[in-house]
């Protein structure tokens, strides 16, 4: 039986960080029935109701200490807790969390983790020196291992594998036509976005693209929340502008799976909802901001593009209706790397067993 410690972005309802989530604490179940498991939490009493697990709050300092001195093992799981783009904030936070537990003598486990970007020198001399005190690293995609290298992190024990919820399973066929009989024939083309508010990019540029897309006769357009609290808000302001519908994820990761299963093409500017795609065999696209979003397709052979300052809406809007009507091999593209990929992805299952072993 072990004592364990799991941090990351849990708590703030993103469907493939809960995921993530509930899939680790069902495989330390299945090692272990005993290991007792506590998670860091924005919202301890939801994350303790919904995994019945032990839960402390993510900046409850004095309940974080007192369970890192109970705890055998530290995991980070998922998410790119070292990266200073957002806010240093979060990069000082996940630090001393990190830093805390080596001071304790506590084992320390990242677990399909992306790594960066780092932008600022601070951020880069922070993240190297605690990403040394890790005792072992997995890391989900290249350019996590390429920010490793340049950080000079050489001590921990480092695997590069995949992102973690690779290795589930889609949703059946049946179950993704019971969900979609509810809303009907609609148009020709099933079209899914997951778009994110970002401030860099042109002013206007999701409100041009969804109106040219709401105004396209062969194209039904879905607005697809991956994390409610951020999603929502954005998503009902652009329905009601443009008349389009807002599909529910409430109910987690499976729902979110019946969607996208019913779609003729997801675009998606956060990473899992292109993991969803990709599970469900589902042609995908990729709007990538962010570096874990860019990894995600080059590793998969997604077709992307790179969201700037520079983007014009346009020459979206052309690739989705060409990707919607003529070039869906090349959307599913990733159908041959995608075994090779789920085998990566288990190995982060198979260290974690080997890692808690060698514990014993």
């Amino acid at each position: 039986m072990k004592n364990i410690l799991i941090f990351g972005y849990f708590g703030y309802g993103n469907l493939g960080d809960e995921a993530n989530l509930q899939r680790l604490i069902e495989l330390l179940r299945e090692i272990d029935v005993k290991n007792k498991i506590t998670v860091i939490s924005a919202d301890p009493g939801r994350t303790s109701q919904a995994y019945h697990v032990a839960a402390v709050g993510k900046f409850n300092l004095s309940g974080i200490i007192r369970a890192l001195i109970e705890a055998d093992l530290l995991i980070g799981n998922g998410g790119s807790h070292f990266q200073d783009i957002t806010s240093k904030r979060s990069l000082l936070y996940y630090s001393g969390l990190v830093f805390s537990a080596k001071c304790l003598r506590v084992r320390i486990f990242l677990y399909g983790q992306g790594i960066g970007p780092l932008r600022s020198g601070i951020g880069k001399f922070l993240a190297g020196r605690v990403l040394s005190m890790a005792d072992l690293i997995t890391v989900r995609d290249r350019l996590s291992i390429v920010a490793l290298a340049e950080l000079n992190v050489r001590k921990p024990e480092i695997h590069f594998t995949a992102e973690p919820l690779l290795a589930s399973s889609g949703v059946e066929a049946l179950s993704v036509k019971e969900y979609w009989e509810q809303w009907g024939k609609g148009k020709q083309f099933k079209l899914g976005l997951i778009i994110k508010d970002y401030k860099f990019i042109k002013k206007g540029f999701w409100d041009q693209l969804l109106d040219c897309l709401s105004w396209d006769s062969n194209v039904e357009t879905y607005l697809i929340p991956v994390q409610n609290s951020a999603d929502s808000e954005l998503l009902q302001a652009f329905s009601a502008k443009y008349e389009l519908t807002v599909l529910n994820t409430d109910e987690g990761w499976e729902q979110l799976q019946q969607i996208v299963g019913g779609l003729d093409l997801i675009v998606s500017a956060r990473l899992h909802g292109l993991v969803a795609g990709v599970l469900q065999g589902v042609p995908c696209y990729g709007l990538a901001a962010d570096p874990k979003v860019e990894g995600f397709c080059l590793q998969l052979g997604v077709p992307f593009t790179l969201l700037t300052f520079e983007t014009e809406w346009m020459g979206i809007y052309n690739k989705v209706t060409d990707f919607l009507t003529q070039a869906s091999k090349e959307c599913l593209g990733y159908q041959s790397k995608l075994p090779f990929w789920k085998a990566r992805a288990l190995e982060n299952q198979i260290i974690l067993k080997q890692y808690l072993d060698r514990m014993k």
